[in-house]
């Protein structure tokens, strides 16, 4: 019997520390939570910033005795105001024990509307002293607009973290509330940035105070080193590789809910201003006009706009140490002043081109049997046309082939219909606007390259006969439909006046016949400038 008492007290010594422990863990389970028995408070605002307050400081020791005194004194009330129900909140864990028990904080910038809502969703009213105290606090400074510190963007699109900030956002009370910054590193490590035409730094809010100081980084020479209202034109022609430090300040005055300073160093590559030239200040609907772009380091990254609009964005591509661009002004085009505005890097420049009103003319007759315009110039050859030519138009190539003056399409000859005329097909009504030049030739009449270029298509098309195309570069091509035979290939590289082939009769004709067409990419041009004057562009010296 003895040994059988023994036994039975053995087996409770073993279990009784699991029960104790299960006894204490569903006590803490259910015990109110006290700030002795809180481990832990995580704090997440409204913007995402997250506090963590714990045990190991005075000051997390505070704030988990605030978060707890401040629920057990909030007073329950039937639901959340409604105004509240959708507003952004704080979101609270506190951790007692081995427990964690979330909370929604609804502050206001008005003490006396504060709430609390429970994991479980039942409310209660903060009472205002405590939410006072909150909103008096630098945790509170996401409800306050003018705790948002400002930032500095660098022309390459970089935000720049300061070396060191001070901020303050003035609070409930009119005082002033310090808040911590991010920090970066300084310069060291940084990616030079490209700066055009000097120092332009672009704040999200404007200091009272910016002062500036440029050191050349290979002789250590002070470039400059004074207020950034007096840099003006200094560093506008610097070309060298250099180290930048500001100091930005924001006064503190009436009215103004902040204050602040914030030092920034970074290693910029200064280079002078870009600078753009219109090749003519006045050209006709149908013609097109180049912009010449001198000291431009990235061509892809020009921003275009015209007001009004032109429905055409220009591709800027690289001629020796220019840039160009050719902007076609359609017959679309509202006669009139049009201001381009060019953007590269800092610089950005407005110029005017006046777009004058072409010659109307009489609408020319075209006999040309119904069964040719059934076959050859329906909706779906044009379809068609449009389809396969698509990439063709939008083809770049990127080396200039042109230069000096452009031939026509077929030497010697006179030209049948110009560009521009409106056309009625006798034998349909239909009317439309020639976008090219038909010439009077005879069979055999040869078909020149009308300047050097790249062929980039040989084909045929139900609408065309077969049809050559040549890129001539920068978007510049023509186009030679209606062909009998074809001397060229892809690929090839053409002079000025290479015979292409010879006139034929297929496709949208009534006879032998050279159309010929110049396009700035997808968009007809007006091809008669070209033949006295070449393609006109400006040349800085």
């Amino acid at each position: 019997m003895k040994n059988k008492w023994i036994k039975i007290l053995i087996v409770l010594a073993l279990f009784l520390p699991t029960v104790v422990a299960v006894i204490n863990f569903a006590t803490a389970q259910n015990a109110p939570i006290s700030h002795k028995n809180v481990s832990k408070v995580v704090l997440t605002a409204p913007d995402g910033r997250e506090y963590a307050f714990t045990r190991d400081s005075e000051e997390g020791l505070a704030w988990i005795r605030f978060f707890v005194e401040m629920n057990d004194k909030a007073e329950s009330v039937p639901a959340l105001p409604q105004q509240l129900t959708e507003a952004s909140a704080f979101e609270a864990v506190i951790t007692s024990f081995d427990t964690q028990k979330e909370y929604t904080y609804y502050f206001t910038l008005n003490p006396k509307e504060a709430f609390v809502v429970n994991e479980e969703g039942k409310a209660a009213h903060i009472e205002e002293e405590a939410a006072n105290a909150f909103l008096l606090s630098s945790r509170a400074e996401s409800l306050y607009p003018d705790s948002v510190r400002p930032t500095l963007t660098l022309a390459d699109g970089r935000t720049l973290l300061p070396d060191s900030m001070v901020w303050k956002f003035r609070n409930i009370s009119g005082a002033f509330t310090s808040v911590e910054s991010e920090i970066g590193s300084g310069a060291e490590g940084q990616t030079p940035i490209e700066i055009s035409g000097g120092i332009n730094p672009t704040f999200s809010l404007t200091p009272d105070y910016l002062s500036v100081k440029v050191v050349s980084t290979s002789d250590g020479q002070v470039l400059y080193d004074g207020l950034y209202e007096d840099l003006g034109k200094s560093l506008e022609n610097v070309t060298a590789d250099v180290s930048v430090s500001m100091l930005a300040k924001w006064y503190e005055s009436d009215g103004k809910g902040y204050s602040g300073e914030s030092a920034y160093s970074f290693p910029a590559s200064l280079a002078p201003a870009a600078v753009f030239y219109l090749g003519e200040s006045a050209v006709e609907q149908g013609d097109f006009v180049v912009i010449t772009g001198k000291n431009v380091r990235d061509e892809k990254s020009i921003a275009f706009s015209s007001s009004p609009a032109i429905g055409f964005t220009p591709v800027f591509f690289r001629d020796g140490d220019l840039v160009r661009a050719l902007v076609p002004l359609s017959l679309e085009t509202v006669a009139g002043d049009y201001t381009f505005t060019i953007t590269s890097g800092s610089a950005k420049q407005e110029m005017l081109l006046k777009v004058t009103a072409k010659e109307k003319k009489a609408t020319l007759s075209y006999k040309i049997a119904a069964d040719i315009v059934n076959k050859t110039r329906t909706a779906a050859t044009q379809s068609a046309f449009a389809t396969a030519m698509a990439p063709v138009a939008a083809h770049q190539e990127t080396t200039r082939y042109f230069d000096g003056l452009f031939l026509e399409a077929v030497h010697n000859k006179s030209v049948l219909i110009g560009f521009g005329r409106i056309r009625k097909i006798d034998s349909t009504g239909e009317t439309y606007t020639h976008q090219g030049v038909d010439y009077i030739v005879n069979k055999g009449d040869n078909v020149q390259a009308v300047n050097g270029g790249k062929v980039i298509y040989v084909g045929e098309q139900t609408l065309s006969g077969k049809l050559v195309v040549i890129d001539h570069g920068f978007g510049l091509k023509s186009w030679f439909a209606h062909m009998e035979s074809i001397s060229v290939k892809e690929g090839d590289v053409v002079k000025t006046g290479d015979v292409i082939g010879k006139v034929g009769s297929g496709g949208f004709t009534n006879s032998y016949n050279c159309h010929y067409t110049l396009t700035v990419f997808d968009i007809p041009v007006c091809p008669y400038p070209l033949w006295e004057d070449g393609v006109v562009m400006f040349d800085p010296q």
